[in-house]
């Protein structure tokens, strides 16, 4: 009876009620956009160009405009080699190329006159020996003279002929052809000394940032030395390897987006090669 008792009381308490398990869920609204892939890369960033100013002859430096870390555009004079000598070299090659042309423009005037002078001389010696002769067969004058006469037709045509039968060198007589070389040389030593003069001034091929400097005012630097250098800071290029895997996320022309880690900052570009 006990055991009825027992067993009945088990029976009649209440069952405990489950309670539903809800799942944590975590959602997001999706929208339409490009996929991207992430790829980690090791390069280096280089910037758009880097210039070295580098003297082409040897000389002293007279003057140095531009510090270390200073920004220049376009143009601007960074420094310069002494001028004096380079100055008084293109004073005299100017005087010779001045002096060549005018001794050129000399001889063409002086063979254009001597030509015409020689020949009219030719022409009345010619006559005149023609007309000795006529009188030398008529016994009016001696044989000395109407040699004489003939002669004098020798060295006038002589004369004429020396002008008149030159070799020409683009269309002009040699004697002309030559001083007018004379004078083109002349001023090709004047432009190579114009030349010597602007390069001792160093100007800024860019705009940039100076980030070497190795010119003082007074120093003397042998030909070839690097003074300066400039930095073009205007954009930059990130130059690294990308495998095969890789390849076909990256097109040529396509645009990505980058993170330079050593850097914390983000920036986007074009793949250009």
């Amino acid at each position: 009876i006990a055991a009825f008792m027992a067993g009945k009381s088990l029976l009649l308490q209440p069952k405990p009620v489950r309670k539903a398990v809800k799942p944590l869920v975590h959602t997001m609204q999706l929208v339409k956009q490009p996929m991207y892939r992430n790829i980690k890369l090791f390069g280096q960033i280089k910037p758009e160009a880097r210039i070295d100013i580098v003297n082409k002859y040897a000389g002293v430096m007279e003057a140095v405009h531009v510090d270390l870390g200073q920004r220049v555009e376009t143009g601007q004079l960074l420094a310069q080699q002494r001028l004096a000598d380079a100055e008084a070299e293109v004073l005299k090659t100017q005087a010779r190329f001045q002096e060549a042309s005018a001794n050129a423009a000399t001889y063409d005037t002086d063979y254009t006159a001597n030509i015409a002078r020689y020949e009219a001389d030719y022409k009345l010696a010619k006559v005149n020996a023609e007309r000795f002769e006529r009188l030398y067969k008529m016994g009016a004058v001696s044989q000395y003279e109407r040699d004489a006469m003939q002669q004098t037709m020798v060295n006038k045509k002589a004369l004429f002929e020396e002008l008149a039968m030159q070799r020409r060198f683009a269309n002009k007589p040699s004697t002309v052809y030559r001083q007018e070389q004379v004078a083109e040389r002349r001023y090709q030593e004047y432009m190579i000394a114009q030349n010597k003069y602007k390069d001792m001034l160093f100007h800024a091929p860019r705009s940039g940032i100076v980030v070497y400097r190795n010119a003082e005012e007074g120093a003397y630097v042998a030909a070839g030395t690097k003074l300066l250098s400039i930095l073009d800071d205007s954009g930059y290029k990130v130059d690294c390897d990308l495998n095969e895997a890789d390849a076909s996320a990256a097109p040529l022309g396509a645009q990505v987006q980058l993170l330079v880690e050593s850097l914390g900052e983000e920036c986007r570009g074009t793949v250009v090669y």
